[in-house]
């Protein structure tokens, strides 16, 4: 999936988490987003530093979310903030669920099969789905708030 899904399906993860629990204060629910966006956009991070693995390899893995858990949501929960950590970790969940449907796919775990679908990354059918995606933030917030 093209960096412009993934956001919005992370804005819209962090719309429904933050619908159901209800974050105060204001800035705390603003940097759960930012986490969540962050968290959602950053398996793609072996695009542009080979050294972590191929594209889609462990980054693209719950080896790899179970990875950085130890170092950023630890680090959040040592500092407080569990909502942050939980939305981090929600966005990355997010990011692989997506990728799964795509061609290519991923390896949820490495001695698994991969996981694939039908939808070709940057295909009209992926344009399609951000824009339902984004629609559906943008109705959600004019409908609910942030």
């Amino acid at each position: 999936m093209k960096w412009i899904t993934h956001i919005g399906f992370s804005v819209l993860i962090f719309l429904i988490i933050n619908n159901i629990l209800e974050i105060t204060p204001k800035h705390i629910a603003i940097i759960s987003m930012i986490f969540c966006v962050f968290g959602g956009l950053l398996p793609d991070i072996d695009i542009h530093f080979k050294f972590f693995s191929k594209h889609r390899g462990l980054m693209h893995s719950i080896i790899g979310l179970l990875m950085l858990s130890i170092f950023i949501p630890i680090l959040l929960i040592l500092l407080g903030f569990q909502i942050v950590a939980f939305c981090f970790l929600a966005g990355y969940f997010f990011h692989l669920f997506l990728d799964s449907f795509t061609r290519t796919g991923i390896k949820w775990f490495p001695f698994t099969r991969q996981s694939r679908g039908k939808l070709k990354t940057g295909s009209l059918r992926e344009g399609l789905l951000a824009v339902v995606i984004w629609t559906i933030v943008v109705l959600f917030t004019l409908i609910k708030g942030f």
